[in-house]
């Protein structure tokens, strides 16, 4: 009897299981979810990334407003590479430039009675990640903010990067203290002059992520966090006591108020919450 030169179905599948390179994904881990290299295979789950990409072009071509919120679900097993293709979503869009990218882990939220609160945390550290121009998303915002600010004060005012915005920004705001002047009020002033109901207090905080004494703080208060008073002083932002249940029935506002002002300078936003269901 000759050996048939065609495995066994059970022993194809058992191959498969072995050396299958998503079996130990399990939850997305934002470690490696953020990490700078990305080994792509391109052809995997290529039908679900090139509709998130489809509808991406469509939310920033259409006309109509009723197409600039859109919302695609992804189900799939464990293992069979959602968070490959998540990864392979937010590196294009990295390199791209084309968006911002917040990423919400169900290990985010441990508190039902805390999620709106929890989610301005997720909001304040996705925004912290590296972006397209190799600086924080929130800094990249941030320099659009001030080059704006900038140029109202001065037309012939140079636009500058992110990084140049950033390795100046201090020398320049304690010149201006130096002149009893300052740098921070007058960029405030001038961005909300064309933004109605925007909240300063954002706007300000979102302007001293440039700073690189003052960045992280200004982060920590965008997440909805308390600081040490001689800290929310310096920075110029309201710092009173509250309780956690108190954060939470604010934090819809500020994530509203935050997206708002981001949507300004950079229209497009891809939110992606990760769900795990075991049913």
């Amino acid at each position: 009897m000759e050996n048939s030169l065609v495995s066994p179905t059970q022993a194809l599948n058992a191959a498969i299981q072995s050396q299958n390179p998503f079996i130990n994904a399990g939850i997305v881990k934002e470690p490696d979810f953020w990490r700078k290299k990305f080994t792509d295979v391109p052809t995997l789950n290529a039908h679900a990334s090139d509709a998130v990409f489809q509808a991406i072009d469509l939310v920033r071509s259409s006309q109509s407003t009723q197409d600039k919120v859109t919302s695609i679900a992804i189900t799939a097993q464990p293992g069979v590479g959602k968070t490959h293709l998540l990864s392979r979503i937010r590196h294009r869009l990295e390199r791209e430039g084309s968006a911002l990218f917040v990423y919400a882990g169900v290990n985010n939220y441990t508190d039902l009675n805390l999620v709106k609160y929890q989610f301005q945390q997720t909001l304040a550290d996705s925004l912290s990640k590296t972006g397209s121009q190799e600086v924080m998303q929130w800094q990249e915002v941030a320099a659009a903010m001030a080059n704006e600010g900038f140029k109202t004060i001065n037309s012939n005012a140079p636009t500058l990067s992110p990084q140049e915005l950033i390795d100046r920004f201090d020398k320049v705001s304690a010149s201006w203290s130096a002149k009893n002047k300052s740098l921070m009020d007058t960029l405030t002033k001038q961005v909300i002059k064309t933004k109605p109901n925007v909240d300063p207090y954002i706007v300000r905080a979102i302007l001293w992520t440039l700073s690189e004494t003052q960045a992280s703080f200004a982060i920590r208060w965008l997440s909805g966090e308390e600081l040490a008073q001689s800290h929310a002083e310096a920075l110029g932002l309201p710092n009173s006591s509250k309780t956690t249940q108190e954060r939470e029935a604010e934090a819809l506002n500020n994530v509203q108020q935050i997206l708002n002002l981001v949507s300004f300078y950079n229209p497009v936003k891809v939110v992606c919450l990760c769900l795990y269901l075991i049913l």
